[in-house]
């Protein structure tokens, strides 16, 4: 009983996450007062009733599965991984993470959606600790991202969805990374969920970050005023509004020489270290040397992610 009225609450949201009302996903197939039952969790749902309601929401089965259904069940194995990487000097935690990995690199080609964003987890946070038994990101890997970037467009992109592009778009190259960008925005608030606020705002970081490291300017731009559009996205998170906004003062002080920029990530890196964040203190300050030193964009997620978070 208690998986039947998952399944009622997961239709539920993505019909509100794809905008569509009541009316429209239940059209053929049930009455208002059988629909209003099925969301309000008090009827089953029939196997016949979820095809035709996942029909109007245009989304196949198997789509429901991988995005809705596949997440409960990789949430254990993300935790698993979580757990492992605060334990990783450990040699067993080592072992069970190798483990883990080599059990997902075998099974690559038919990982859904969520089991593959665990994947590249582990691939871009442990391949430069552990380069022989660990692969970094492959090209062809980035390409199956942007293949389903493609496929989507214009259609409703979901949390998994987000993830698996906001952890991948750091390694894309230029003409790839604003291919993503026109197809995901401009996004509507309404239809957008906690969790995919999230994995957009990590998005904006890994767009700009590369691209500063490059001195693609123009980039730099374009990406900062599809932030600037979207701070409904970031406005409720304190790590991503002040993420973004030492990306911004760093960006206006290599445009300018002017010092008070360096002072504003003076004020943002000592509040860092106030509150308890060092490490993400001290990844900026990796970070801006880097790409004062001009070293371009050899050191990606494929190696380490500066101030990606698990």
């Amino acid at each position: 009983m208690a998986n039947k009225k998952l399944i009622n609450e997961i239709v539920k949201k993505i019909r509100i996450e794809s905008g569509i009302k009541q009316k429209d996903a239940r059209r053929n197939v049930m009455s208002a007062d059988a629909y209003s039952r099925i969301e309000n969790g008090k009827k089953e749902i029939s196997w016949n009733e979820l095809i035709g309601i996942l029909e109007n929401l245009n989304i196949s089965l198997s789509e429901f599965v991988s995005i809705y259904g596949e997440p409960i069940l990789t949430h254990g194995l993300r935790e698993k991984v979580r757990m492992l990487y605060y334990e990783i000097d450990s040699v067993e935690a080592q072992e069970q993470l190798i483990a883990i990995y080599e059990q997902l690199e075998q099974t690559c080609s038919e990982l859904q959606s969520c089991e593959k964003s665990v994947y590249f987890d582990i691939k871009q946070i442990f391949h430069q600790k552990f380069p022989e038994q660990i692969n970094p990101i492959t090209k062809k890997e980035l390409q199956e991202v942007v293949s389903l970037v493609k496929k989507k467009k214009g259609k409703q992109f979901f949390d998994e969805d987000y993830r698996l592009i906001s952890q991948t778009i750091l390694d894309m190259d230029k003409e790839d990374m604003e291919l993503v960008l026109d197809s995901l925005f401009p996004l509507e608030q309404k239809n957008i969920s906690e969790l995919s606020k999230k994995y957009l705002s990590n998005l904006f970081l890994n767009c700009l970050t590369p691209m500063l490291k490059a001195y693609d300017h123009d980039m730099v731009e374009k990406v900062f005023s599809i932030v600037k559009e979207h701070k409904f996205l970031y406005q409720d998170s304190y790590f991503y509004r002040i993420n973004l906004s030492y990306l911004e003062c760093f960006y206006n002080f290599l445009q300018t020489n002017n010092v008070y920029e360096l002072e504003k990530i003076n004020d943002i890196l000592r509040t860092l270290e106030i509150v308890g964040d060092k490490e993400t203190s001290d990844a900026m300050r990796e970070e801006m040397k880097e790409i004062l030193e001009k070293k371009g964009r050899s050191k990606l997620s494929c190696n380490y992610a500066l101030i990606n978070k698990i």
